[in-house]
């Protein structure tokens, strides 16, 4: 026996039986859980590093011992990069949107809804506010011309690759710092820009009128989507097919006045690689809304959003990653609050969570899931900035700020882009999307 193991032994009398010394117990327990400690070290370090998992074989392993497993698996990986910075912060962003997914699938809260008709608010809001020439009196978000923006850009993009080598890393700080440029414009404000369209000489001041989109769109579906709370904007199920998502074209959504029922058509790429409704929606007018400005991605890159509304539709106060988003028809309504407001939850970096709503002047949720509700019939959240912003504008949102808008128009049209750095939503709904 070991040395560490070897006591003497004394015989003691206790109930008639012969046992040992108490001090003897108490090492050799010791000694067991020190084994025991040893054993569950190793078998943890096996399943961190070892390359087979229990649903999996391990053909690649000639050796069964799992130290031999283990240092093959080192001299395997050893020299080479596992996870670069851009694969790591894709795992993280699945992981992300997994976890609202949940969020809005386990969410318990009761559906809050608005199936008012605002049209008539809508209307006359429009009509009042075209009489007031003074920008200032219809948007009190900062300004900036696109060419100080653009400039801008070019400043902080040669300040942030002065000192990056590698071309994979020259690429990530260009992502990061489209993903943070918007808060760097004005104190992490929004900001407006006019006389975008016709300084970036896109044919889409010429080409979107409502006939013309609707003849050259005549036969493209799109997925019909609306806005409530707690699940913000939502795909339309269509009753009677067993929850199939509804699907029009242009010219029916516009024919039939759905916008009574806060219906809007949203096409949004965010990067994705597979075919789509959207993608097929944006390609053909795609080559409409180039140039890119310098600081967004390019068109190829397929991080496009197209929106459009009629008078009267709405995205309801939500939140999510910045955008830049100009009007070229139609005007519409911006209601914008800081990601600092309070809202009904939060996520643990104290941002908005997915599904919640600001808080009104007497701190009670303001579940308005129409925000041209807020044009006449109800007063906003503290803190609300807004914007009507009218063809020609770009609005520039920062990360995580809530925002709603409201149709003012018969017809409204809209074309931007994501500027975070998620690149593709998960392989099942890009799936879905392809049926």
């Amino acid at each position: 026996k070991p040395l560490w193991l070897k006591a003497r032994r004394s015989k003691t009398q206790v109930f008639g039986h012969r046992t040992e010394p108490l001090g003897m117990i108490r090492v050799r327990v010791a000694a067991l859980l020190l084994l025991l400690l040893l054993l569950q070290s190793g078998q943890c370090l096996a399943q961190v590093e070892h390359p087979c998992t229990r649903a999996q074989t391990c053909a690649g392993v000639e050796d069964t011992s799992l130290l031999q497993s283990f240092h093959a698996k080192l001299q395997q990986d050893s020299g080479q990069k596992v996870y670069n910075a851009a694969a790591s912060f894709e795992q993280k962003e699945k992981r992300r949107r997994e976890k609202r997914k949940k969020v809005r699938d386990d969410h318990a809260k009761v559906r809050v809804e608005d199936l008012t008709d605002y049209r008539g608010d809508a209307h006359d809001f429009l009509q009042e506010a075209l009489k007031k020439p003074d920008l200032s009196a219809r948007c009190n978000l900062p300004r900036m011309s696109l060419a100080d923006v653009e400039k801008h850009w070019e400043e902080l993009l040669h300040k942030k690759l002065h000192s990056v080598e590698k071309d994979e890393d020259r690429e990530l700080a260009v992502q990061e710092l489209r993903a943070e440029f918007n808060s760097k414009l004005r104190n992490n404000m929004p900001v407006l820009v006019q006389d975008v369209v016709s300084q970036l000489k896109w044919p889409a001041a010429k080409k979107w009128s409502q006939a013309q989109m609707t003849e050259r769109l005549r036969n493209k579906e799109w997925e019909i989507h609306t806005f409530y709370y707690p699940d913000w904007i939502i795909n339309v199920e269509e009753p009677e097919t067993n929850h199939s998502l509804a699907h029009e074209t242009l010219d029916e959504y516009l024919a039939s006045d759905q916008s009574a029922h806060n219906l809007f058509l949203f096409a949004s790429e965010e990067g994705s690689r597979h075919k789509s409704w959207k993608t097929d929606i944006v390609d053909a007018i795609r080559d409409d809304f180039k140039p890119h400005p310098n600081f967004a991605y390019l068109p190829e890159e397929k991080n496009a959003i197209f929106a459009v509304d009629a008078i009267g539709s709405s995205h309801g106060f939500h939140a999510h990653d910045p955008v830049w988003q100009v009007q070229v028809e139609g005007y519409k309504m911006w209601h914008l609050l800081p990601p600092d407001a309070e809202v009904t939850e939060q996520n643990p970096a104290g941002f908005p969570e997915w599904g919640s709503s600001p808080l009104d002047a007497e701190g009670k949720p303001f579940e308005h899931p129409n925000a041209c509700a807020m044009l006449k019939q109800f007063t906003p959240p503290p803190q609300t900035m807004t914007c009507m912003v009218a063809p020609g504008e770009m609005l520039l949102l920062p990360d995580n700020w809530l925002h709603a808008t409201c149709g003012l128009s018969n017809y409204t049209a809209a074309a931007g882009g994501w500027l975070g750095m998620h690149r593709e939503e998960d392989d099942d709904k890009d799936k879905d999307d392809e049926k």
